[in-house]
């Protein structure tokens, strides 16, 4: 079972999703319109797309190759963060992060950074690692380069408020496998928060769009980007005397 969140770190609020679509890369391009299209006949429009700026070093798979996919990533209307550089070790194996030393983890951010800024014209706003997995000492690297948030399994950090942030579970869908469900679901019956990480081919299966239809129609639950809700977040915390 998930740890609970430490006195310094607050639960997210019942009853809520925090929602991405992760490995966003031209890889997926046809997926990712349908998945665009089944989360908006769902009622969803706060999300996350967490862009892989080189999905697996493969050059072809470039933004800068793929200027009309940009347009319409653009058009969404979407939060766009950092998901990686490639979501893989130069020589293929996940965790991209985790045997970098300090200097190569700040280079590699900076080079995702610079591929969203200049394909996308925009600053990503916050970094979610591959598989919501990283080190440490991507805090201060991401603070420097100006990130306003980036999540490690359960917790999501504010780096522009110094809160931070907790879910009971956060489950993850991947390109060859959809998660396991169990514990999830007994969360989901008393209103737990969840983080949730939807791959582009999960359009085509159908456990992951189950769970999300399930808690839209009879949960309840509310769907929200990361950046969307830190800063209602933060609007409230500026009402509440």
């Amino acid at each position: 079972m998930p740890n609970p969140a430490d006195d310094s770190t607050q639960m997210v609020e019942e009853n809520t999703v925090l929602l991405s679509l992760h490995e966003v890369s031209p890889a997926y391009e046809d997926a990712i319109v349908t998945s665009y299209d089944r989360l908006k006949d769902l009622g969803i429009d706060s999300y996350t797309l967490l862009v892989t700026p080189l999905l697996e070093w493969k050059r072809n798979l470039s933004f800068e190759k793929h200027p009309m996919f940009v347009d319409y990533l653009l058009s969404l209307d979407l939060e766009i963060s950092l998901h990686g550089y490639s979501c893989t070790t130069k020589s293929g194996r996940p965790e991209e992060f985790k045997n970098l030393d300090k200097k190569q983890t700040a280079s590699r951010l900076r080079r995702g950074l610079k591929s969203i800024l200049s394909n996308f014209g925009i600053k990503p706003s916050g970094f979610v690692p591959p598989g919501w997995k990283a080190p440490k000492r991507l805090k201060n690297a991401l603070g420097n380069l100006g990130f306003a948030y980036y999540a490690v399994g359960n917790e999501i950090f504010s780096l522009s408020s110094g809160n931070s942030y907790s879910t009971v579970d956060t489950i993850i869908s991947e390109k060859t496998k959809e998660p396991l469900l169990e514990e999830s679901i007994v969360e989901t019956e008393i209103g737990g928060p969840l983080q949730i990480g939807l791959h582009p081919l999960d359009c085509k299966r159908t456990k992951m769009y189950d769970l999300i239809e399930e808690l839209v129609d009879r949960l309840d639950y509310r769907f929200l980007g990361y950046q969307d809700y830190l800063d209602r977040e933060l609007k409230h915390g500026e009402t509440t005397p």
